[in-house]
């Protein structure tokens, strides 16, 4: 059965990053055998370091919120995904942190690896919301297009393809 969670999209992280809770219960790695045994330490913005570990390779797909919706309440809230609208890659690892403090503060994070095979599309005039177990949260409109996908240059703007 599919399983959806929301993640922050971070394009300055250097990894994709899902938390125990997730590793366990959401997509069950260990019963895949795709869980890992090698760990990492991630070092951010601050002084802090955490360590993860390092899962074998999968893959990961995305959307935006514009193309989920949920249904259900409370801690059963369940998100389904308008189908055709995943996007993303294969054969990629995806690094886990134990969930919330004191182990990590860390969320979901989708991060650089899925840049390098799509324009990222932030639409800041399309705000969108999506209320989860976790309450409601809200993004500007995301979507992965293919690269070189000229039709998302927004007016007042111009492309200069450099040589």
């Amino acid at each position: 059965t599919p399983a959806y969670v929301t993640a922050i999209f971070d394009t300055g992280s250097s990894a994709h990053l899902i938390t125990l809770k997730e590793w366990e219960h959401t997509f069950d790695l260990p019963g895949a055998d795709r869980d890992g045994s090698h760990p990492a330490t991630l070092a951010g913005a601050g002084s802090a370091t955490e360590e993860v570990l390092i899962n074998d390779a999968a893959g990961l797909y995305m959307t935006g919120f514009g193309n989920a919706s949920t249904s259900g309440s409370g801690s059963s809230t369940a998100i389904s995904v308008a189908p055709g609208t995943l996007k993303g890659h294969y054969n990629v690892s995806v690094l886990s942190a134990e969930a919330g403090p004191p182990n990590s503060i860390l969320p979901n994070i989708v991060g650089s690896p899925i840049i390098g095979q799509y324009q990222a599309v932030i639409r800041n005039t399309r705000p969108r919301s999506l209320t989860t177990a976790d309450g409601t949260l809200n993004t500007p409109q995301v979507d992965l297009a293919p690269l070189e996908t000229h039709g998302y240059v927004p007016g007042g703007y111009s492309r200069i393809d450099l040589t």
